[in-house]
C-alpha cells in the first residue's frame, strides 16, 4: 500500500511538494518518506491536493494539482499531473500532465482532482477555468471535467465537461468528489451556484465505471 501527502520541507526546495511512503505489511511499518517526483527540488510553485488510488492488483496512481514546471515543459500555471506504479508504490513513473492542454492553456487553473480505479477502468475528475471544447470556449468560469481510460492509464480520452450551465453559467463549479463501485455504478458530486446566489450540491451518475457521466440538476435546493 502507498500514501502521499503535501509536505513543506526546506530540503525539498522550501515549498510544498508531494511526498510518498509505502508499506508491504498492511501498514505495520512504512518506508522512509521520499519525494514522489525525485527531481522536484525547485523553489517555485506549489504541489497540492494529492489523491491516491489502487486497483488492488499492485497498480497505483497519484494525481495532484501543481503550479510547478513538473515535467520540464515550462508551464507554471496550475495543471493536473499524475504518476503510476505497478509494484505497490515502490517505483513510480515520471510525471505527466493529465489535462492535454497543459502547455497551451496560459494562466488557467486546474484544481481539486479526484480518481477512481476499478480494474482497467480509470477515471479522474477536476475543476478548471479553461474550457478545451471549441463549442463552449467562451466559458471561463470553473467547471467540472473528467477523463477516462479503459486500458489502465495507457491512453486517456479527451476531457469532457460534466457540470451544467455551459456558457450561460457564470459561477464556479468546484470541489468534486467521486466514488465508483466494483459494479460500475458511481456518483460524482460537487459544489456549484448555477446562476443563483446560494451554493448547492450538484450530482452526476455513471453506470459504466465513469466512461460516461450523466449531467444532473442540483441535488439540493
Amino acid at each position: 500500500m502507498a500514501v502521499s501527502v503535501t509536505e513543506y520541507n526546506p530540503d525539498y526546495g522550501a515549498e510544498y511538494d508531494i511526498v510518498v511512503s509505502s508499506s508491504n505489511d498492511s501498514g505495520g511499518t512504512w518506508s522512509d518518506i521520499k519525494l514522489l517526483v525525485p527531481t522536484d527540488t525547485g523553489s517555485l510553485g506549489v504541489d497540492e491536493a494529492p489523491e491516491v488510488a489502487t486497483d488492488n492488483n499492485g497498480n497505483w496512481m497519484v494525481v495532484w494539482s501543481s503550479s510547478e514546471d513538473v515535467d520540464g515543459t515550462g508551464t507554471t500555471d496550475t495543471d493536473i499531473f499524475y504518476v503510476t506504479s505497478v509494484d505497490n508504490g515502490i517505483v513510480w513513473t515520471d510525471p505527466k500532465p493529465l489535462n492535454p492542454d497543459a502547455k497551451v492553456d496560459g494562466t488557467k487553473q486546474d484544481t481539486s482532482p479526484q480518481i477512481s480505479m476499478i480494474g482497467d477502468n480509470w477515471v479522474v475528475v477536476w475543476s478548471s477555468d479553461h474550457d478545451p471544447e471549441p463549442s463552449t470556449a467562451s466559458d471561463t468560469d470553473f467547471e467540472i471535467y473528467t477523463v477516462f481510460s479503459d486500458d489502465a492509464g495507457v491512453t486517456w480520452a479527451d476531457p469532457k465537461k460534466v457540470s451544467i450551465g455551459g456558457v450561460n453559467n457564470t459561477t464556479a463549479d468546484t470541489f468534486p468528489k467521486l466514488h465508483i463501485s466494483d459494479t460500475g455504478l458511481g456518483l460524482l458530486i460537487w459544489t456549484g451556484r448555477g446562476n443563483g446566489t446560494d451554493s448547492d450540491i450538484y450530482g452526476s451518475k455513471t453506470t459504466n465505471f465513469g466512461c460516461l457521466l450523466y449531467t444532473s440538476d442540483a441535488a439540493d435546493d
